[in-house]
């Protein structure tokens, strides 16, 4: 048991809900050196495992002052919400969330959310200016300055003995924890995409199987796929914009060109990943919009038809005319006018029987 000063700064980005929370801790050699001979994370063995006092209570230090951040800064806002219900009004949705978090938000599907996870920095750094700690086999010297700048792996720590470098090897730390967390969330993005998708086959899938003809179901359901995409393009396009923003290491830390270059394929895989991701969830949404367009395609087959049938039934109309006429001329017969007057009306009966006919065959050559 023992007490540690600690102090906490929190960064918040917008788009997909990124913080960053600098933790600093005041630890005692004695203690830091039990610490990193148990091979424990700094941020797991004291964070996580810490108390804090509230009044006469004593709560976990993670349970207490994370929800207390969090609070803070989203006081009065609504950070989930399901928007198909408010297609019509979604613009105006957006922007009143915009307001009232001073956020603008990426949709996954049509749900507005901000995920306000908070993320300390995945590599702690001791500051040991006094040159206290012993460099050992764990320590791996990241630098070409000599005995500056030094990485445990397997505990994500990193050992700086330069002050002068200090604001460097912050840099290093919060934008490489930027990195991951930007590309974890990014991939946690298009995972809610796939769910979203997986929810519409469904009911999608009945509405086709019941031949469902209510045109307003089609309608809504396009109106529907369409902001889907807009959506998904808006996501897509945030990852584009920033993804090759993503900062490097800082060159006054002149990091050894061996674990830049294994930094950089690390980095390297995850992007490419993501990108099948990206990839994944365009081919799912366009698999999704294509019964619409079927559907769109086939009444407009039907439309068509029906605009043809009655072009031909005046075409007819207008054809019979000067016969009718040529038949009520004096000197023919009146059989040869029944049978002549017969056969033009039998001519428009003969073409929708055989339209008929025709239908029914296609229709059961596809059944």
């Amino acid at each position: 048991d023992c007490k540690i000063e600690t102090s906490f700064t929190l960064n918040i980005y917008e788009a997909i809900g990124y913080l960053y929370l600098d933790i600093t801790l005041n630890i005692d050699k004695e203690l830091l050196l039990k610490i990193l001979n148990r091979n424990l994370h700094l941020t797991n063995a004291i964070i996580g495992k810490g108390k804090i006092k509230d009044g006469d209570e004593i709560k976990d230090a993670s349970s207490f002052l994370i929800p207390l951040m969090i609070n803070g800064i989203y006081t009065n806002a609504t950070l989930s919400e399901n928007l198909e219900p408010k297609l019509s009004t979604i613009s105006d949705e957006l922007n009143d969330f915009t307001k009232n978090t001073h956020v603008k938000p990426i949709l996954g599907g049509l749900e507005l959310s901000l995920d306000p996870m908070i993320n300390p920095c995945t590599y702690s750094l001791i500051e040991d200016f006094e040159d206290e700690i012993e460099i050992n086999s764990y320590w791996k010297d990241i630098s070409y300055i000599k005995n500056t700048l030094f990485e445990d792996v397997n505990s994500e720590i990193r050992l700086l003995k330069d002050k002068n470098l200090l604001d460097s090897v912050k840099d290093m730390n919060y934008f490489g924890n930027n990195k991951a967390d930007f590309l974890f969330k990014s991939y946690k993005m298009c995972e809610h995409w796939f769910f979203i998708i997986n929810n519409e086959i469904s009911n999608i899938r009945e509405n086709i199987s019941t031949e469902n003809s209510n045109p307003y179901y089609w309608k809504q359901l396009k109106n529907k796929n369409e902001i889907l995409d807009l959506n998904f393009l808006e996501f897509n396009t945030y990852i584009m914009k920033h993804i090759d923003l993503l900062p490097g290491h800082p060159t006054r830390l002149r990091i050894k060109e061996d674990y830049r270059n294994n930094s950089k394929k690390v980095q390297k895989d995850r992007i490419d990943m993501l990108f099948k991701y990206i990839d994944q969830v365009k081919s799912a949404l366009m698999n999704l919009s294509t019964p619409g367009h079927s559907h769109d395609e086939m009444f407009l087959q039907e439309e068509t038809e029906k605009v043809n049938d009655r072009i031909l039934m005046l075409s007819f109309i207008a054809m019979s005319i000067p016969s009718i006429g040529a038949i009520l001329a004096p000197g023919i017969s009146n059989f040869i006018k029944i049978m002549a007057g017969c056969g033009i009306l039998l001519l428009p009966v003969i073409y929708i029987l055989i339209r008929g006919i025709i239908k029914k065959i296609r229709f059961n050559k596809n059944k």
